[in-house]
Protein backbone atom coordinates (compact mmCIF):
# COMPACT_ATOMS: atom_id res chain seq x y z
CA UNK A 1 0.00 0.00 0.00
CA UNK A 2 1.28 3.46 -0.91
CA UNK A 3 0.54 6.76 0.80
CA UNK A 4 -0.13 8.43 -2.56
CA UNK A 5 -0.98 7.27 -6.06
CA UNK A 6 -0.03 9.80 -8.71
CA UNK A 7 -2.09 9.45 -11.89
CA UNK A 8 -0.66 11.18 -14.94
CA UNK A 9 -2.76 11.45 -18.08
CA UNK A 10 -0.99 11.85 -21.40
CA UNK A 11 -1.88 11.63 -25.08
CA UNK A 12 -0.46 11.52 -28.58
CA UNK A 13 1.94 14.44 -29.10
CA UNK A 14 2.77 14.89 -25.40
CA UNK A 15 5.84 12.64 -25.20
CA UNK A 16 8.36 15.43 -24.52
CA UNK A 17 6.02 16.90 -21.93
CA UNK A 18 5.78 13.53 -20.20
CA UNK A 19 9.56 13.20 -20.05
CA UNK A 20 9.99 16.43 -18.08
CA UNK A 21 6.91 15.72 -15.99
CA UNK A 22 8.48 12.45 -14.85
CA UNK A 23 11.86 14.12 -14.32
CA UNK A 24 10.17 16.38 -11.79
CA UNK A 25 8.39 13.45 -10.13
CA UNK A 26 11.75 11.75 -9.55
CA UNK A 27 12.68 14.75 -7.38
CA UNK A 28 9.63 14.57 -5.10
CA UNK A 29 10.34 14.36 -1.37
CA UNK A 30 7.52 11.88 -0.63
CA UNK A 31 8.78 8.35 -1.21
CA UNK A 32 5.68 6.20 -0.53
CA UNK A 33 4.46 6.91 -4.03
CA UNK A 34 3.25 4.91 -6.99
CA UNK A 35 3.05 6.54 -10.42
CA UNK A 36 0.52 5.46 -13.02
CA UNK A 37 0.75 6.98 -16.48
CA UNK A 38 -2.42 6.49 -18.52
CA UNK A 39 -1.73 6.99 -22.20
CA UNK A 40 -4.40 7.92 -24.73
CA UNK A 41 -3.01 6.85 -28.08
CA UNK A 42 0.71 7.66 -27.96
CA UNK A 43 3.03 4.97 -29.33
CA UNK A 44 6.04 6.43 -27.51
CA UNK A 45 4.65 6.99 -23.99
CA UNK A 46 5.64 3.51 -22.82
CA UNK A 47 9.24 4.12 -23.99
CA UNK A 48 9.34 7.42 -22.10
CA UNK A 49 8.16 5.63 -18.96
CA UNK A 50 10.70 2.86 -19.41
CA UNK A 51 13.45 5.47 -19.58
CA UNK A 52 12.45 6.68 -16.10
CA UNK A 53 11.91 3.30 -14.43
CA UNK A 54 15.33 3.24 -12.78
CA UNK A 55 14.60 6.44 -10.86
CA UNK A 56 10.90 5.62 -10.45
CA UNK A 57 10.63 1.88 -9.75
CA UNK A 58 6.92 2.11 -8.86
CA UNK A 59 6.05 3.57 -12.26
CA UNK A 60 3.82 1.81 -14.77
CA UNK A 61 2.22 2.83 -18.03
CA UNK A 62 -1.27 1.85 -19.14
CA UNK A 63 -1.93 2.22 -22.86
CA UNK A 64 -5.42 2.92 -24.20
CA UNK A 65 -6.61 3.25 -27.79
CA UNK A 66 -7.00 6.93 -28.59
CA UNK A 67 -10.53 8.12 -27.85
CA UNK A 68 -9.79 11.63 -26.50
CA UNK A 69 -11.54 10.85 -23.19
CA UNK A 70 -9.39 12.16 -20.35
CA UNK A 71 -12.12 11.22 -17.85
CA UNK A 72 -11.72 7.58 -18.84
CA UNK A 73 -7.94 7.83 -18.44
CA UNK A 74 -8.26 9.30 -14.95
CA UNK A 75 -10.81 6.72 -13.88
CA UNK A 76 -8.71 3.84 -15.16
CA UNK A 77 -5.68 5.10 -13.25
CA UNK A 78 -7.71 5.46 -10.06
CA UNK A 79 -9.23 1.99 -10.42
CA UNK A 80 -5.88 0.20 -10.57
CA UNK A 81 -4.10 2.39 -8.01
CA UNK A 82 -3.45 1.49 -4.37
CA UNK A 83 -2.80 4.78 -2.58
CA UNK A 84 -4.92 6.28 0.17
CA UNK A 85 -4.52 9.67 -1.50
CA UNK A 86 -4.90 10.32 -5.22
CA UNK A 87 -3.03 13.10 -7.00
CA UNK A 88 -4.04 13.64 -10.62
CA UNK A 89 -2.03 15.78 -13.01
CA UNK A 90 -1.83 16.30 -16.74
CA UNK A 91 1.34 15.04 -18.39
CA UNK A 92 2.42 18.58 -19.26
CA UNK A 93 2.71 19.70 -15.61
CA UNK A 94 6.05 20.09 -13.81
CA UNK A 95 5.48 19.92 -10.04
CA UNK A 96 7.72 21.49 -7.44
CA UNK A 97 9.56 18.86 -5.32
CA UNK A 98 7.34 19.33 -2.23
CA UNK A 99 4.01 19.20 -4.06
CA UNK A 100 2.97 15.59 -3.53
CA UNK A 101 4.10 15.56 0.11
CA UNK A 102 2.01 18.71 0.61
CA UNK A 103 -1.09 17.09 -0.87
CA UNK A 104 -0.65 14.12 1.46
CA UNK A 105 -0.07 16.27 4.55
CA UNK A 106 -3.02 18.59 3.95
CA UNK A 107 -5.37 15.70 3.12
CA UNK A 108 -4.37 13.99 6.36
CA UNK A 109 -5.61 17.09 8.13
CA UNK A 110 -8.63 17.75 5.87
CA UNK A 111 -9.65 14.35 4.44
CA UNK A 112 -13.02 15.51 3.11
CA UNK A 113 -11.58 18.41 1.09
CA UNK A 114 -10.59 18.40 -2.56
CA UNK A 115 -7.47 20.48 -3.20
CA UNK A 116 -6.48 22.15 -6.46
CA UNK A 117 -2.85 23.13 -6.95
CA UNK A 118 -1.62 26.37 -8.48
CA UNK A 119 -0.32 25.77 -12.01
CA UNK A 120 0.65 27.90 -14.97
CA UNK A 121 -2.40 28.36 -17.20
CA UNK A 122 -1.80 31.88 -18.47
CA UNK A 123 -0.53 31.08 -21.97
CA UNK A 124 0.35 34.70 -22.76
CA UNK A 125 3.44 34.52 -20.55
CA UNK A 126 6.32 32.11 -21.19
CA UNK A 127 9.60 31.68 -19.30
CA UNK A 128 12.28 29.01 -18.93
CA UNK A 129 11.38 26.40 -16.35
CA UNK A 130 12.64 26.96 -12.81
CA UNK A 131 14.05 23.40 -12.78
CA UNK A 132 14.74 22.68 -16.45
CA UNK A 133 16.03 25.86 -18.15
CA UNK A 134 15.88 24.25 -21.57
CA UNK A 135 12.10 23.87 -21.24
CA UNK A 136 9.64 26.69 -21.93
CA UNK A 137 6.74 26.92 -19.49
CA UNK A 138 3.74 28.99 -18.49
CA UNK A 139 4.41 29.74 -14.80
CA UNK A 140 1.49 31.98 -13.84
CA UNK A 141 -1.99 30.90 -12.79
CA UNK A 142 -4.51 33.43 -14.07
CA UNK A 143 -6.96 32.55 -11.28
CA UNK A 144 -4.77 34.45 -8.80
CA UNK A 145 -3.85 38.12 -9.00
CA UNK A 146 -1.88 39.12 -5.94
CA UNK A 147 -0.04 37.54 -2.99
CA UNK A 148 0.68 39.68 0.08
CA UNK A 149 0.96 36.66 2.33
CA UNK A 150 -0.32 33.13 2.53
CA UNK A 151 -3.49 34.49 4.11
CA UNK A 152 -4.01 37.55 1.90
CA UNK A 153 -4.46 36.34 -1.66
CA UNK A 154 -6.63 38.13 -4.18
CA UNK A 155 -8.45 36.23 -6.90
CA UNK A 156 -8.55 37.50 -10.45
CA UNK A 157 -12.28 36.86 -10.62
CA UNK A 158 -14.38 37.47 -7.52
CA UNK A 159 -16.77 34.73 -8.64
CA UNK A 160 -14.16 32.29 -7.34
CA UNK A 161 -15.23 33.11 -3.79
CA UNK A 162 -18.77 31.93 -4.47
CA UNK A 163 -18.43 29.47 -7.37
CA UNK A 164 -14.96 27.90 -7.09
CA UNK A 165 -16.04 24.83 -9.05
CA UNK A 166 -16.18 27.01 -12.16
CA UNK A 167 -12.40 27.49 -11.74
CA UNK A 168 -11.55 23.98 -10.50
CA UNK A 169 -9.41 22.77 -13.39
CA UNK A 170 -8.06 19.27 -13.11
CA UNK A 171 -4.51 19.70 -14.39
CA UNK A 172 -3.32 19.50 -10.77
CA UNK A 173 -5.66 18.07 -8.10
CA UNK A 174 -5.41 16.01 -4.90
CA UNK A 175 -8.09 14.18 -2.91
CA UNK A 176 -8.64 11.12 -0.76
CA UNK A 177 -9.54 7.88 -2.49
CA UNK A 178 -12.70 7.67 -0.41
CA UNK A 179 -13.91 10.97 -1.87
CA UNK A 180 -13.12 9.93 -5.42
CA UNK A 181 -14.98 6.66 -5.01
CA UNK A 182 -17.98 8.29 -3.33
CA UNK A 183 -18.32 10.62 -6.33
CA UNK A 184 -17.79 7.73 -8.81
CA UNK A 185 -14.92 9.52 -10.51
CA UNK A 186 -15.15 11.62 -13.65
CA UNK A 187 -18.06 11.39 -16.07
CA UNK A 188 -16.84 9.50 -19.15
CA UNK A 189 -19.54 11.04 -21.30
CA UNK A 190 -17.21 13.98 -21.92
CA UNK A 191 -14.82 13.74 -24.87
CA UNK A 192 -12.07 16.11 -25.92
CA UNK A 193 -10.76 19.10 -24.04
CA UNK A 194 -12.60 20.53 -21.05
CA UNK A 195 -15.91 20.32 -19.16
CA UNK A 196 -15.37 17.03 -17.32
CA UNK A 197 -13.40 18.79 -14.58
CA UNK A 198 -15.94 21.49 -13.76
CA UNK A 199 -18.63 18.82 -13.79
CA UNK A 200 -16.62 16.79 -11.24
CA UNK A 201 -16.09 19.89 -9.07
CA UNK A 202 -19.81 20.58 -9.09
CA UNK A 203 -20.38 17.04 -7.79
CA UNK A 204 -17.92 17.81 -4.98
CA UNK A 205 -19.97 20.84 -3.88
CA UNK A 206 -23.32 19.09 -4.26
CA UNK A 207 -22.06 16.29 -1.99
CA UNK A 208 -21.41 18.88 0.78
CA UNK A 209 -17.65 18.57 0.48
CA UNK A 210 -15.33 21.54 0.13
CA UNK A 211 -13.01 22.70 -2.63
CA UNK A 212 -9.92 24.69 -1.66
CA UNK A 213 -6.67 25.69 -3.36
CA UNK A 214 -3.24 24.51 -2.19
CA UNK A 215 -0.33 26.80 -2.93
CA UNK A 216 2.29 24.29 -1.73
CA UNK A 217 1.35 22.07 -4.68
CA UNK A 218 2.31 24.67 -7.30
CA UNK A 219 3.70 23.70 -10.66
CA UNK A 220 4.53 24.87 -14.16
CA UNK A 221 2.66 24.11 -17.37
CA UNK A 222 4.85 23.19 -20.32
CA UNK A 223 4.34 25.08 -23.55
CA UNK A 224 3.08 22.77 -26.30
CA UNK A 225 1.24 22.82 -29.60
CA UNK A 226 -2.49 23.52 -29.56
CA UNK A 227 -2.85 21.56 -32.80
CA UNK A 228 -2.93 18.13 -31.15
CA UNK A 229 -6.03 16.03 -31.74
CA UNK A 230 -6.94 16.33 -28.06
CA UNK A 231 -6.96 20.14 -28.13
CA UNK A 232 -8.46 20.52 -31.58
CA UNK A 233 -11.55 18.63 -30.43
CA UNK A 234 -13.30 20.83 -27.89
CA UNK A 235 -15.51 19.17 -25.32
CA UNK A 236 -18.19 17.07 -26.97
CA UNK A 237 -20.38 14.07 -26.30
CA UNK A 238 -21.94 15.84 -23.35
CA UNK A 239 -22.30 19.37 -22.06
CA UNK A 240 -22.10 20.57 -18.50
CA UNK A 241 -25.27 22.47 -17.61
CA UNK A 242 -23.27 25.24 -15.86
CA UNK A 243 -25.85 25.61 -13.10
CA UNK A 244 -23.27 25.92 -10.37
CA UNK A 245 -24.23 25.63 -6.71
CA UNK A 246 -22.97 28.61 -4.65
CA UNK A 247 -20.76 27.48 -1.80
CA UNK A 248 -21.73 28.09 1.83
CA UNK A 249 -18.21 28.14 3.28
CA UNK A 250 -15.21 30.47 2.99
CA UNK A 251 -12.94 29.53 0.13
CA UNK A 252 -9.28 29.35 1.15
CA UNK A 253 -5.94 29.19 -0.59
CA UNK A 254 -3.97 27.13 1.92
CA UNK A 255 -0.20 27.13 2.30
CA UNK A 256 2.41 26.14 4.82
CA UNK A 257 4.92 28.80 5.84
CA UNK A 258 7.78 27.03 4.05
CA UNK A 259 5.65 26.25 1.01
CA UNK A 260 4.58 29.87 0.64
CA UNK A 261 8.15 31.11 1.03
CA UNK A 262 9.41 28.70 -1.63
CA UNK A 263 6.67 29.77 -4.01
CA UNK A 264 7.26 33.49 -3.50
CA UNK A 265 11.04 33.14 -3.86
CA UNK A 266 10.64 31.35 -7.19
CA UNK A 267 8.18 33.99 -8.40
CA UNK A 268 10.38 36.89 -7.28
CA UNK A 269 13.82 35.53 -8.17
CA UNK A 270 13.16 33.53 -11.32
CA UNK A 271 9.94 34.21 -13.19
CA UNK A 272 9.71 37.92 -12.44
CA UNK A 273 13.02 38.68 -14.15
CA UNK A 274 11.45 37.61 -17.42
CA UNK A 275 8.47 39.85 -16.79
CA UNK A 276 10.89 42.74 -16.42
CA UNK A 277 12.49 41.84 -19.75
CA UNK A 278 9.07 41.83 -21.40
CA UNK A 279 8.17 45.20 -19.83
CA UNK A 280 11.42 46.78 -21.07
CA UNK A 281 10.91 45.83 -24.73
Amino acid sequence: MFDVSLIITTALGREDNLHFCLQAISQQTLTSLEIIVVNDGSRQAASVCEHHKKMLPHLRCLDRPQDLCVARSRNLGAQVSQGKVLVLIDGDIILNPMAIAAYFQFLQQYPAHVFYGYFGNDRTLETPSFWFPERRVNPFDRRFRHFDSATNILFSDEKMRHLPQKFSWSGNIGLCRSTYEALHGFDEGYLGWGEEDVDFAEQVIESQRQIHFLLDAWGEHQVHSRQEAFHKQAASGKQHNHLYTPITYTLETMASKSGFQGFIQAMANHYSQYLNEIDST
